[in-house]
């Protein structure tokens, strides 16, 4: 049965209950008639009651009017009474008065005037109580009706006051029987304005809940729907009378069951309160979330009635929190899951493999020059590398096993149960396959290698931290291998990894700890024994572990960053010391000074250089700067070029450093404003014992001479190789031969003390 059924099923039962008081209230007149001798104008009046009285209630119940019931009220009190007029008030609080409300049989104006009346007759009844000038909010408290009647007769000397319907008394001349009518129509009024009020409130709830934004179902004590709101439609696209009759499980049954789901069930089967978030489908099969909330509706007994559900679609919500849940713990750029990410699948993967007794093996992989890639193309090509790189990884890698960005250019693979290491050999291989070809970035094609570590639960560690560590210190020792390689964690890379972490916190400190200084070696000209210049070297002397060898820490200032610093400090103190050495009294020559890659790349080289000059008081031809071919490799060759042009605009000297040990590209020369061309030490060692170092350095020298290119020969330490180096026309050479690096101060009294000395090479 429907819904509008049922109602018009009460609705007629109540309308008999009513026609039943009706039929009472007026065969009641008719006793009161024969017991009292009535006339019979009174008879006909009080035959008429029952039907007024239910013209009254047909006026509430279609009308829902209080004016209309107000109106019939007072019809009924003046047909059935002997009174000619009536005045009904109703209190109102806002003012806190007894205002008109209706008035019946008083000529055209006259019911106005009662208005001015400030105060009540000056003598009340009510309740067998006599009220003396009773205020008004007084008055209304003691009777607890809303409602004051004032009724009228000609010959009448005082009014008629009714109160709660159960006990009424009124004075002189009315006679008894005219008190129980007004009574009862009283009660009449009462009741049907209580009515009204009730049905007023439940039409305004009614429209709360057709109009709520929320889905609201009602259930029987079974869970049987019997009501859904339009919001329900919309969010589920369920017609009424599609769900209407069925369970709420068979909506569910659309879902796959949940936790949640099962939960709801449980709940309406033990009667109990409920709330969650549960997944479900429309009828079209699109998937939302909803947030439900279940409450019991109880009777006077507690019996439980029926089920309200309320319902919320969170979809939005839910996409948002995902959203954001995804960001937590997804790379955003490459889609690989992020560090906290890995490091929960690599919690996992342990406590797995503690279970079955299986390897679990990570492998860290860095890209190799990846920064200076990044630095000189740009950052959006620098993305796409990193992109192309976390692809080519998933292809590497079994759908159970994770990769993922640690940050940077650094990824980490987790293996989980893995019964042999060759496992992770072989997926190693595959990585430096994968990378061996061209990236595409930008139109242009790209070679990126790959260094890797690699270290094995349980054999390496039993804890993330740990194994994270190891590692780290394989793909180090990789690199320092010459990259592009991989290699197996073992216990010495801990160690080497501890000094790693020792040092760099120390080399941080160490221009503000003054332990950095300079030693230089004269670079002569072989021909006159003249001294034509001196190279800076830098040195550290750390108080807990003395000097450090450069080739220990200078590679780990590069890593760092710290060479930016450093190399400013490098710059302004041999500025500095040449010049303390030309005001002491030295010949005017020329210092040189090792320029990192990373200097080129910060973009503030041609300011420090300026800087260093100046605060000096050095002519710009005072310097000359030594840079590495490294340094020149896969940079932007506009940038370069245009910064490498306003320095020699300047006047300063530009050397190639260690000629012959990296890419050796002649375009280099030939496109960059160089002058001086510098030969690694390693090619000079052997001059006179082997013959293909020996052509090499013959083909360098020429080749140099070819551009206009002035030659410096490093690691000059024999007569030997003196001699063969002046056989080719070698315009410079550095070595120990003539001086190893020395302090500022003794450098200086090298220089006075050669100087004195006729010219080594004249001989």
């Amino acid at each position: 049965m429907s819904e509008t059924d049922e109602d018009q099923k009460a609705l007629k039962q109540e309308l008999e209950f009513y026609r039943q008081q009706c039929n009472h209230l007026g065969a009641q007149m008719l006793r009161l008639q024969e017991e009292q001798s009535l006339t019979q104008r009174d008879a006909r009046r009080a035959h008429t009651v029952a039907t007024l009285v239910s013209r009254a209630y047909k006026a509430g119940e279609f009308l829902h009017d209080r004016n209309e019931i107000a109106v019939r009220f007072l019809e009924i009190l003046l047909a059935t009474t002997l009174y000619d007029r009536a005045v009904l008030f109703r209190f109102e609080p806002a003012s806190n008065r007894f205002h008109l409300w209706h008035a019946l049989g008083f000529p055209a104006g006259q019911p106005g005037q009662l208005l001015v009346l400030r105060a009540l007759p000056e003598r009340l009844c009510a309740n067998s109580r006599t009220l003396p000038e009773a205020p008004i909010p007084e008055l209304r408290a003691y009777l607890g009706l809303p409602y004051l009647l004032w009724a009228f007769e000609p010959r009448a000397e005082f009014a008629l006051l009714l109160g709660n319907g159960s006990e009424v008394h009124t004075q002189k001349p009315f006679e008894s029987k005219d008190v129980e009518v007004a009574a009862t129509a009283l009660e009449v009024l009462i009741h049907l304005e209580r009515r009204a009020q009730m049905e007023e409130n439940m039409h305004k709830l009614s429209l709360a809940v057709e109009q709520s934004p929320a889905s609201v179902l009602i259930t029987d004590a079974a869970g049987r729907i019997e009501y859904a709101n339009p919001t329900f439609a919309r969010m589920t696209g369920y017609r009424w009378d599609e769900v209407v009759g069925h369970g709420i499980a068979s909506l569910q049954a659309r879902y796959p069951a949940t936790e949640q789901h099962n939960a709801l069930a449980v709940a309406i089967a033990r009667g109990e309160e409920w709330k969650g978030q549960l997944p479900s489908k429309t009828k079209q099969g699109k998937l939302y979330w909803e947030f439900t909330t279940l409450t019991p509706i109880r009777n006077p007994v507690q019996e439980i009635t029926h089920y309200l559900l309320v319902s919320e679609d969170i979809s939005v919500r839910k996409e948002y929190e995902e959203r954001l849940t995804y960001q937590a713990n997804y790379d955003a750029l490459t889609d690989l899951p992020n560090r906290m990410l890995a490091f929960d699948r690599l919690a996992q993967a342990l406590a797995n493999g503690r279970r079955a007794g299986s390897k679990v093996v990570l492998i860290m992989v860095d890209l190799d020059q990846f920064k200076l890639a990044n630095d000189t193309l740009g950052h959006l090509a620098g993305d796409e590398l990193l992109i192309e790189s976390a692809q080519r990884l998933r292809t590497c890698v079994r759908e159970s096993d994770t990769v993922a960005r640690l940050g940077g250019d650094e990824f980490l693979v987790v293996l989980p149960n893995i019964e042999d290491e060759r496992h992770a050999e072989r997926i190693a291989e595959k990585i430096h396959r994968a990378f061996s070809q061209p990236f595409g970035s930008q139109d242009k094609e790209l070679f990126l290698t790959a260094s890797i570590g690699i270290t094995v639960f349980p054999d390496d560690g039993d804890e993330p931290n740990a194994l994270l560590r190891n590692a780290d210190s394989a793909m180090f020792e990789a690199k320092g291998f010459g990259r592009n390689s991989y290699r197996f964690f073992t216990p010495r890379m801990n160690v080497l990894a501890a000094e790693r972490v020792f040092f760099e916190s120390r080399l941080r400190h160490a221009v503000e700890r003054k332990e950095l200084m300079l030693h230089y070696q004269p670079i002569i000209e072989p021909e006159t024994g003249r001294i034509h210049s001196v190279e800076a070297l830098l040195r550290w002397f750390n108080p807990e572990v003395g000097l450090v060898p450069p080739d220990r820490f200078i590679p780990l200032a590069e890593e760092t960053g710290l060479i930016v610093e450093i190399g400013a400090w490098v710059l302004h103190a041999a500025c500095k010391e040449l010049r303390r050495w030309r005001d002491a009294g030295a010949a005017p020559i020329q210092v040189a000074v090792n320029v990192s890659g990373r200097q080129f790349r910060d973009g503030g080289l041609f300011d420090t250089v300026r800087s260093a000059l100046t605060e000096a008081g050095l002519p710009a031809n005072a310097l000359k700067l030594e840079i590495t071919e490294s340094s020149l490799v896969g940079g932007d060759v506009q940038e370069i070029a245009r910064l490498l042009g306003e320095l020699r605009e300047e006047g300063m000297g530009l050397a190639i450093d260690d000629f012959g040990t990296g890419y050796s590209s002649l375009s280099y020369l030939k496109r960059y404003p160089l002058d001086t061309l510098k030969i690694d030490k390693s090619f000079v060692r052997d001059v006179n014992t082997d013959a293909d170092d020996a052509n090499l350095v013959v083909a360098m020298i020429a080749m140099a001479h070819g551009l206009g290119l002035q030659v410096v020969a490093e690691g000059v330490e024999t007569e030997e190789q003196l001699a063969f180096l002046r056989r080719y026309d070698c315009d410079f050479v550095q070595g120990y031969l003539y001086s190893k690096p020395l302090p500022g101060s003794d450098l200086f009294n090298f220089l006075q003390q050669y100087q004195a000395r006729p010219a080594r090479a004249a001989g």
